[in-house]
């Protein structure tokens, strides 16, 4: 067998190896070895490993690892061994499970992943989770993890020794659905979900165990193939094929673990077949309670398509809830509709042949239909009918004529002879709908609403708002039509940054939602979310999308639709901070638009726009500007130059350039979009004062403070006026304008605005949210810079905890608190100046980030060089 894997490319070796249903433990073996084989170089490549404690005692049963003391043997499995541990402090013992790496699994490759589950346990605080007390590398350089030691069974074997009914399994399975969205909630995948790794302690308490495979929510980079490892019986088929791991994933392995203990057997049978949950009748061991609903539930979390089964742990759990209640389910089994395209699909030849038979056999029930209608043309109905067709005719007719003649128009008064751009006919257009129409109310207000939805596509605002108010102010056309010109006028507004005319119209529109159609109502929450998000309204734009992507009407909606949902929320949780989540939604709506990159170019690069953002915050900057470029060549095509998508990507590349160091060629840049923005959008539009700090930054790194301090004081005003538009960026206007005052010598007033702008900071999104952090340390350093360090030192002892949590121990902005912790304590002659310093110059020079940093690293190198107390960190 092993010889025939080796003989495959790596990444086939994966995908044979996860088909061929082995045991857990005989699966890891072989995976190691092929682990090994890939990764073989020559002799320098892989210098002698030394042995470590455990292969010379050969057994861990007295050994110490950190305070710890090794007792028996727990239980092995994947690629650790779990002991019995105690240790005694502070006059008491304690005892835990520890886990250590198998000896045959001590690559570089697995140590990483087992240092990955520490950190991963780390963050864990849950009930249904086992807690995790300590961990460390041991004397000889061998990673361990301590959790609480769950005296229990596996959840099989709990149910199956009871006898529980479908109801009593149900109830108990909620607590493992909880835990599973906890993990979510944090950022981790668990990826090996299974009855074994599922213990019910001793009070019937479900507790989830051994994160060993875990990942974080993000696209996998080269892992090695450890990263594939799965469990053949509870893998999702996308584990074994390669795909991209999602929450979806967990959503799988909690359908699989759960059928298996309502079924009293795995999903997949001995050959790999998929079997079917059924109601069992007179079966023998057949579990009690089983009915079709919850027969639906456990089908639709267990669907090979990741994209169709529930969207997260929490909507299975939600809908097993209403399963106890005898609530109706949001499970449905697969449609006819689903299950004649996969047909189509199989057998397309003689769809065609049957297709045809079908349109006659229609065609003849037409006529006869026809017949029907004509003889019972003398009913009240029949004459109504035969007047509307004849209304609907005449309307169309008259459309068509209108929409030839504008083109006439257009082409009389174009600008150049071979070509008519889509403006010269709107202008035309919009110009003769009052002329030309005069006589039909309904026609032109049809006209009003289809010119206004075009005007709006291509980012003509004035003239979209000009024709949809018309219509809002006209005579009423019916719900459906005064729905959609509710929401484009509403769209229309909050992109030309009147928010609050966007506010009331989408109000408006929501009270007609009831009327209109399934499709219709997502348009509207979806274009209500990018008003919020336009609006700096993010937390409450994504509680919103959350709703709409975990609800029925989003998996039903056109996969375009879910993938602007998941791209806006992309957008919404970068701008919280939380980019590895935010990836992961970005990469879903790239992954559901590239099938169909053709039919939607524009959305397409909307979701890669985002993703660079997401991947520039990420330190990834040269992946970024490739993406970013790409999407914005692809908007400059389509949607031209002055388009509100085109005029932010702009800003987006050019802030980028500003993070690549090219200081001069970023601030030209958005010199020039400041100029096309006001042209398009006014200057008063929120979106120009955003571009107007920007360019203020790059014009401080470019060492043109007065220039910047212009732009930041119109950006200061732009806010104040509109507070409610501009959110929390109201408050960083104000503090960046206040350290950039006192840069150039006006420290008291520079002072007063950094003050303040932390204070409306706080307001918005509170004391302990990374952003007020690290505007604490921007106070703290102009507090240094004034030899104010004891009071510097308090504002820095408040934010770096925080800064840590939220970005981690080698962020950029940990660094600058480092930095400004180092010269307040080098400045009080305290110990661990030199430390942080340190810490801070290392971090920053290897930043993606360092070129925005050069003035800060030279000064930290400098007081490094200087004379300092002993100060051990």
């Amino acid at each position: 067998m092993l010889g025939s894997l080796l003989e495959l490319d790596f990444e086939e070796r994966l995908s044979k190896l996860g088909s061929l249903g082995l045991e857990p433990d005989v699966h890891d073996r072989v995976a190691a070895l092929l682990d090994a084989a890939h990764d073989q170089g020559g002799p320098l490549d892989h210098p002698p490993k030394l042995p470590s404690s455990q292969e010379i005692t050969g057994s861990l049963r007295g050994f110490e690892m950190g305070p710890w003391k090794l007792g028996e043997e727990l239980g092995r499995g994947g690629m650790g061994v779990v002991h019995r541990a105690t240790r005694r402090r502070a006059g008491f013992e304690q005892t835990a499970a520890l886990k250590v790496l198998r000896v045959e699994f001590s690559n570089p490759s697995a140590i990483e992943r087992f240092r990955r589950e520490q950190r991963f346990l780390a963050t864990f605080r849950h009930p249904n989770i086992a807690s995790f007390i300590d961990g460390g590398v041991s004397r000889d350089g061998t990673p361990y993890l301590v959790i609480e030691e769950v005296r229990g069974v596996s959840i099989d074997r709990h149910c199956e020794g009871l006898g529980l009914t479908a109801r009593e399994i149900v109830r108990l399975f909620l607590q493992v659905c909880d835990a599973v969205a906890h993990a979510h909630r944090n950022l981790i995948v668990h990826r090996d979900l299974k009855p074994e790794n599922i213990l019910v302690d001793e009070d019937g308490r479900a507790r989830l165990l051994d994160f060993g495979v875990a990942k974080l929510l993000g696209p996998d980079t080269h892992e090695g193939r450890a990263t594939r490892v799965l469990t053949p019986a509870y893998g999702a088929p996308e584990q074994a094929s390669g795909g991209a791991v999602t929450t979806a994933t967990d959503v799988y392995g909690l359908g699989a673990v759960l059928f298996r203990l309502l079924a009293g057997e795995s999903q997949r049978g001995d050959e790999g077949e998929n079997r079917s949950l059924r109601v069992p009748s007179s079966a023998a061991g057949a579990v009690e309670g089983i009915d079709t609903d919850l027969e639906n539930a456990v089908s639709m979390a267990i669907r090979e398509e990741p994209e169709r089964r529930y969207a997260s742990a929490g909507a299975f759990a939600a809908d097993l809830g209403a399963w106890i209640e005898g609530r109706p389910l949001e499970a449905t089994p697969d449609s006819f509709r689903y299950r004649m395209a996969k047909a189509v699909a199989r057998h397309r030849t003689a769809t065609v042949a049957v297709s045809l038979a079908c349109f006659f056999l229609l065609a003849g029930s037409g006529v006869a239909l026809w017949q029907a209608a004509v003889a019972g043309a003398e009913s009240q109905r029949a004459r109504a009918a035969e007047s509307e067709a004849r209304r609907q005719l005449g309307r169309a007719e008259a459309v068509t004529a209108f929409l030839a003649s504008t083109f006439g128009a257009a082409d009389a008064t174009a600008t150049h002879s071979d070509e008519i751009t889509a403006r010269e006919i709107l202008e035309a257009g919009a110009r003769r709908i009052e002329e030309d129409l005069a006589g039909d109310e309904q026609t032109r207000r049809h006209m009003r609403s289809v010119l206004g939805q075009i005007s709006y596509n291509l980012g003509d605002l004035r003239r979209a708002e000009a024709l949809l108010s018309a219509n809002l102010a006209g005579a009423d056309g019916g719900a459906g039509v005064l729905f959609q010109d509710l929401l484009f006028a509403a769209k229309t507004a909050s992109a030309a940054g009147d928010y609050a005319a966007a506010e009331r119209r989408f109000r408006r529109a929501e009270g007609l939602a009831g009327s209109v159609a399934v499709e219709a109502r997502v348009n509207l929450e979806l274009a209500w979310t990018h008003h919020l998000v336009n609006s700096s309204q993010t937390e409450r734009a994504r509680l919103s999308l959350q709703r709409l992507l975990e609800s029925p009407r989003s998996r039903r909606a056109a996969p375009e639709k879910r993938a602007s949902a998941s791209v806006a929320l992309a957008s919404i949780l970068e701008q919280q901070g939380r980019y590895v989540e935010a990836r992961t939604w970005a990469e879903e709506s790239t992954a559901l638009l590239e099938p169909a990159a053709d039919a939607h170019p524009v959305e397409l690069s909307k979701a890669r726009g985002v993703l660079a953002n997401i991947e520039a915050r990420l330190g990834q900057l040269e992946h970024a500007a490739r993406l970013k470029e790409q999407a914005f060549a692809v908007q400059l095509d389509i949607l031209g130059p002055r388009h509100p998508v085109t005029l932010v990507s702009h800003n987006d590349l050019a802030t980028l350039e500003k993070n690549l160091g090219r200081f001069e060629a970023s601030a030209g840049s958005l010199a020039d979009l400041l100029d096309r923005q006001i042209q398009a959008l006014g200057r008063d539009h929120p979106n120009v004062a955003t571009t107007r700090f920007n360019l203020s930054q790059s014009l401080v790194l470019a060492g043109r403070r007065g220039e910047a301090l212009r732009h930041l004081e119109a950006a200061v005003r732009r806010a104040e006026e509109d507070p409610a538009a501009f959110g929390a960026r109201r408050g960083v206007f104000r503090a960046v304008y206040g350290r950039t005052l006192a840069a150039v010598g006006r420290g008291p007033e520079g002072e007063r605005e950094l003050r303040r702008g932390l204070e409306l900071v706080v307001e918005e999104v509170g004391p302990k949210h990374p952003l007020t952090c690290r505007l604490r340390v921007e106070l703290a350093g102009f507090l240094v810079d004034g030899g104010r360090f004891e009071e510097a030192l308090g504002y820095l002892r408040e934010a770096l905890p925080e800064l840590e949590s939220a970005h981690g121990t080698n962020s950029r902005e940990l660094a600058l608190g480092q930095f400004h912790m180092g010269r307040a304590l080098l400045g009080l002659g305290a110990s661990g100046a030199r430390a942080h310093l340190g810490r801070a110059v290392d971090s920053l020079r290897r930043s993606p980030f360092r070129h925005q940093y050069a003035a800060e690293i030279s000064a930290g190198e400098g007081l490094l060089r200087t004379p300092a107390p002993d100060d051990s960190p």
